[in-house]
């Protein structure tokens, strides 16, 4: 088992992806998929925040509630959409800024943007 983990930790991401959907190197799949189980459930414990980093946390979220807003238009067939706006998202020019603000449908825009398509019927 060891030589398949030395064997797993040598491959590319795209190498990795053609072991696990390819025939024949189990071992190395098993390898593969107990590296990122390790990774995922055997890492740091996170320490919880200190006071400080809560109330920047707080903060912040305060700031983003209070300076985004909805605005809902109707397109020509009668159907809603809605468009959010925020003057600090936008000023920053982050490159997730158009994603997070991007518009939804009215139906949908409880929903989280991004998700799976099928949940957004």
């Amino acid at each position: 088992m060891k030589s398949e983990r030395a064997l797993a930790d040598g491959l590319s991401p795209m190498e990795a992806m053609a072991v696990l959907f390819g025939e024949g190197n189990e071992d190395v799949s098993r390898a593969i998929f107990d590296g990122i189980s390790r990774q995922i459930f055997e890492g740091p414990e996170r320490k919880p925040l200190t006071g400080l980093r809560r109330a920047m946390t707080g903060f912040v979220f305060w700031s983003m509630n209070t300076t985004t807003r909805q605005v809902v238009q109707k397109e020509a067939d009668g159907r809603e959409i809605v468009h959010y706006r925020n003057r600090i998202l936008e000023r920053a020019g982050h490159p997730y800024t158009k994603t997070l603000l991007n518009p939804a449908r009215a139906d949908t825009a409880s929903l989280v943007e991004g998700g799976d398509p099928m949940n957004a019927i």
